[in-house]
C-alpha cells in the first residue's frame, strides 16, 4: 500500500476534464503539476494531429500526470508508462485507477531499455536533468527509434540542457518540428528521417571497472553514473561492512538498497557467510541493474532481483536481511520500517539495519519488543544494529 507515501492529492483541470493526482514527496513534484509537464502537454494538444495518436508512451511518467492528461483528452488503444523508479510506478498505477483508468501498463525501465513495442505515435517526456548529459543524448536517439513512421517526440528539458537536447536531436539526423523556449523550460517535437534500430546499453552508465577495499578485502566493480560511492566507500557502508565479519550472513539473504553493489558482492565473495539465495530489492532500476551486473560478472553469484516501491511490496520472508536506510519523507517512517522488517524476517533470522545515527535511535527504540539485540556499532555519524528476530 502506497498509503503512507501520498503527501498530497488535488484536483487538476487539463482542457475542461477533472483529474485526481496523489503525490509524494520522494517524487518529483510532490505539491503541484510542475510548469514543464504543463508546457509539454499543452504543446501536444496544440501542435500535434492528436487525432491521429492511437499509441504513446511516457517516459519517466513520475505521477502519471502525462499519460492521465492526454487519456482525459484522447482516446488511446495503448499507453505505455515507465520509470526507473518504482514507487513512481505504484503512484501512477494509483492515479490510474483514482481517475477511473484501465488501458494504461506500466513497467519498470531505464529509458527505453525495456520497451518491447517499436511503433508509438507519441513518444513524451520529462526528461529529467539529474540524468547526466550522456544518457540524455542517448535517450534522444532512443526515442525517435520506437516511432511509427508518422510519430512524433515530444520532450521538455530544464532551459541549461536546451542547446544539449538540441544537438542531440540534430545527431540523429531527425527533423525538428517544433520548438518552444521560455527562461525555465525548452520543448522540442522531433522525428526521425529514416527507422534506425538504437539498442540500449548500459555502457552509457558506465564510469569504467574500478577496484575497491576494506580491511583484507578487495573487489572490482563497475560503478555507474547517478548512484553515490563510485569512487570511495561511503562511511555507513565501511560500518556494515566491518560488522558482516561478526554477523556471519546465512540461508535464505535479502539486501535492500544495494546501490553501486558494494555489500552484495563482498557478502558472496567473503568467507564466513553460507547463503542458500540471495535476492536484491530497491526502488531504483539502475542501482539494481548496476549491482546486478557486478554479481554476474564479479562473483558468478545466482541471484533474484525485485525492482519495487518498498519493503511494504515484498510478501517472501528471509533468514537474514541487510539494509542500508535512508530516511524516507513519510510520517513514521521508523514505524513502518521496522513493522515491514518483522514481517519479512523468518523467527530466529537476523537483520542488520545501518544508517544516521540520528536515525537509528527511534529504529532501536521500535524493535525491541520484535527483536532481539545481538550487535550494537557506531562509527563516523553512523549506527548499526544487528538484530535476531524474537520466535
Amino acid at each position: 500500500m502506497i498509503t503512507p507515501y501520498i503527501h498530497k492529492q488535488f484536483g487538476y483541470t487539463f482542457y475542461g476534464k477533472k483529474l485526481h493526482i496523489a503525490t509524494s514527496q520522494e517524487l518529483f513534484s510532490s505539491f503541484e503539476v510542475d510548469s514543464g509537464s504543463l508546457m509539454l502537454l499543452q504543446s501536444i494538444v496544440n501542435e500535434c494531429p492528436v487525432n491521429d495518436i492511437t499509441e504513446a508512451l511516457d517516459v519517466g511518467c513520475g505521477t502519471g500526470v502525462l499519460a492521465l492528461s492526454l487519456l482525459s483528452h484522447i482516446s488511446l488503444q495503448r499507453m505505455d508508462c515507465v520509470d526507473r523508479d518504482a514507487l513512481a510506478l505504484a503512484f501512477t498505477q494509483h492515479n490510474i485507477k483514482q481517475n477511473g483508468f484501465s488501458n494504461i501498463c506500466c513497467f519498470g525501465s531505464l529509458g527505453t531499455s525495456d520497451v518491447v513495442y517499436r511503433d508509438y505515435d507519441l513518444v513524451m517526456s520529462n526528461i529529467p536533468a539529474k540524468a547526466g548529459n550522456a544518457v540524455i543524448e542517448k535517450m534522444i536517439a532512443e526515442f525517435s527509434s520506437i516511432c511509427s513512421e508518422k510519430g512524433r517526440v515530444a520532450v521538455v528539458i530544464v532551459e541549461p540542457l536546451s542547446a544539449l537536447v538540441e544537438n542531440a536531436i540534430a545527431a540523429t539526423g531527425s527533423s525538428l518540428l517544433y520548438v518552444k523556449k521560455t527562461y525555465d523550460y525548452s520543448v522540442f517535437h522531433y522525428r526521425a528521417n529514416s527507422k534506425k534500430t538504437v539498442a540500449f546499453d548500459m555502457s552509457v552508465y558506465s564510469r569504467g571497472q574500478e577496484s575497491f577495499s576494506y580491511k583484507g578485502i578487495s573487489w572490482k566493480l563497475c560503478p555507474v553514473y547517478g548512484l553515490p560511492e563510485f569512487d570511495s566507500l561511503g562511511y555507513g557502508t565501511e560500518l556494515l561492512l566491518s560488522s558482516l565479519a561478526r554477523l556471519p550472513i546465512f540461508g535464505s539473504t535479502l539486501i535492500v538498497h544495494p546501490g553501486q553493489g558494494h555489500i552484495p558482492v563482498v557478502i558472496s565473495i567473503e568467507k564466513g557467510h553460507v547463503i542458500d539465495s540471495l535476492t536484491i530489492t530497491d526502488r531504483d532500476l539502475l542501482a539494481l541493474r548496476a549491482t546486478s551486473l557486478a554479481l554476474e560478472e564479479i562473483c558468478q553469484q545466482k541471484h533474484l532481483v525485485r525492482h519495487l516501491p518498498g519493503l511494504f511490496a515484498l510478501e517472501d520472508q528471509y533468514d537474514s536481511v541487510v539494509l542500508m536506510y535512508d530516511k524516507e519523507a513519510i510520517e513514521d517512517s521508523h514505524v513502518h520500517l521496522v513493522a515491514n522488517i518483522a514481517r519479512i524476517t523468518r523467527p530466529g533470522g537476523i537483520c542488520v539495519i545501518c544508517a544516521k545515527s540520528s536515525l537509528m535511535h527511534r529504529i532501536g527504540q521500535e524493535a525491541r519488543s520484535l527483536f532481539k539485540g545481538l550487535l550494537d556499532s557506531k562509527s563516523k555519524g553512523y549506527r548499526l544494529l544487528g538484530l535476531e528476530r524474537r520466535l
